[in-house]
C-alpha cells in the first residue's frame, strides 16, 4: 500500500498549511478612549458638463487612545483589532458612503481602483450637493467634512 510511504509527507504539509493559516490573536487592541475620526474629502472639479467624470478624494484621520490586551479577556462581540488603525489614511474614497443631493441623477462607479478615489457622473444638469459618511473601527460612523461637496452640472 502506497498511502502508508507518504503519510508522514503528507502530514508536514498539513501542518504547514495550518501553521500558516490566520487564526485570532491571543494579544489584540480595544480603544482607550472612543476614536475620534475626521474624514476630509473634495472633488476633482465644482463645475463639469453631463456626461464628465469627477473624481472624488477622501482622507480620513483617526485619534484615540488603544490599549493591549489579552482577546480572550473580553466579552463576546466585543470590538478589538489586531492593530491600531493609522492615524492617516491618504486616500479612501472607496470606503466611503457616497450621498447626492437631489438623488437619482449621479452614477458613482463602484468598479476598484488603485488609488482608492472613487468617480461619479451626472445624466443631467444641475446643482449637485455630495456628502457622505464613512465607517469608524470600534466607533460611531462619522459624517465627511466639508458637510456637502456643491457641483455644478451644466
Amino acid at each position: 500500500m502506497i498511502v502508508p510511504r507518504y503519510l508522514p509527507a503528507f502530514m508536514s504539509v498539513i501542518s504547514v498549511v495550518l501553521i500558516g493559516c490566520d487564526r485570532e490573536p491571543s494579544v489584540v487592541y480595544v480603544p482607550r478612549t472612543p476614536p475620534d475620526v475626521i474624514v476630509e474629502v473634495s472633488v476633482s472639479a465644482v463645475e463639469a458638463a453631463v456626461g464628465d467624470r469627477l473624481t472624488l478624494h477622501a482622507r480620513r484621520f483617526y485619534r484615540g487612545e488603544w490599549e493591549q490586551v489579552k482577546r480572550k479577556s473580553l466579552p463576546e462581540g466585543a470590538c478589538w483589532l489586531r492593530r491600531p488603525p493609522p492615524e492617516r489614511e491618504n486616500e479612501v474614497a472607496d470606503n466611503i458612503h457616497w450621498t447626492v443631493d437631489p438623488n437619482g441623477q449621479a452614477q458613482f462607479n463602484l468598479t476598484f481602483r488603485s488609488d482608492h478615489t472613487r468617480t461619479v457622473t451626472f445624466s443631467a444638469p444641475g446643482r449637485y450637493r455630495i456628502s457622505g459618511s464613512s465607517s469608524v473601527w470600534c466607533g460611531s460612523p462619522v459624517s465627511v467634512e466639508p458637510a456637502g461637496l456643491v457641483v455644478e452640472i451644466k
